[in-house]
């Protein structure tokens, strides 16, 4: 299955330091130009891909563990069971709350990341083109590919060149949309904490007001978000004890 086969490569990932895919791969614009990586050689050798599929969940594992509010999740719950024991005033409530606060717009890039990089990776496995494209002829592609997932034979098809292949990656927002989950599969009640996660993420900030009436949702939903992620920790550690037996 393609769950096992990006299981398969992750013991290998995680030997390796973090690739310059990770640093070309980018749903921006970077302000300095990088050496180009051809792409389409890439999606064509699965001796490649595959480990670059893997490395990018490991990578993305690697952010989403180090939010602060998920390794602090257990804390939270504490503290809003305090507060709501009345064992605590709402001044020490929010002086408690103030490191998730101060974290809460890096937290969300982070559990963004694996999401965003755990999607590109099932599309690229699947076959997807996830690039986008530099040329001004392929802009139709292009439209079409911000609609519904583009299959790699468009590469041949459309005879396109690895200099017309950009580095930019196409946004969360795009992978998110319906014809895109057809392929990705995420579970509907992560799909819709990841959607909402990522719209705030948008608008600068985590949830409108953690310390309120969102405080039990918000930690109901980063639960369910760590187990989706600890699936594949769990799985990983698995491939990776067997890969040495």
């Amino acid at each position: 299955s393609l769950r096992c086969g990006l299981l398969a490569a992750i013991p290998h990932a995680l030997t390796l330091q973090p690739p310059r895919y990770f640093r070309t791969m980018r749903t921006r614009k970077p302000k300095q130009p990088a050496e180009k990586v051809d792409w389409i050689e890439k999606y064509r050798d699965g001796r490649i891909l595959g480990p670059i599929c893997s490395g990018m969940i490991v990578f993305g594992l690697e952010e989403f563990k180090g939010a602060y509010i998920i390794q602090n999740l257990d804390q939270l719950e504490a503290l809003l069971d305090r507060k709501d024991r009345g064992e605590i005033g709402l001044e020490e409530f929010g002086q408690a709350l103030a490191p998730y606060m101060f974290d809460d717009l890096s937290d969300s890039i982070r559990i963004c990341v694996f999401f965003e990089n755990y999607m590109k990776a099932i599309l690229m496995s699947e076959r997807m083109i996830v690039h986008q494209f530099t040329s001004e002829r392929l802009k139709p592609l292009g439209k079409r590919q911000n609609k519904r997932p583009i299959v790699n034979r468009y590469f041949v098809k459309c005879r396109i060149e690895p200099r017309e292949v950009s580095d930019q990656t196409i946004g969360m927002g795009t992978m998110l949309n319906k014809q895109y989950q057809e392929i990705i599969k995420l579970p509907e009640d992560v799909l819709a904490i990841v959607r909402e996660i990522n719209s705030s993420r948008n608008e600068l900030h985590f949830r409108p007001n953690i310390a309120g009436e969102y405080g039990r949702s918000t930690v109901a939903d980063l639960r369910k978000l760590n187990e989706f992620a600890e699936s594949w920790v769990q799985e990983a550690v698995e491939a990776s004890k067997a890969r040495r037996e």
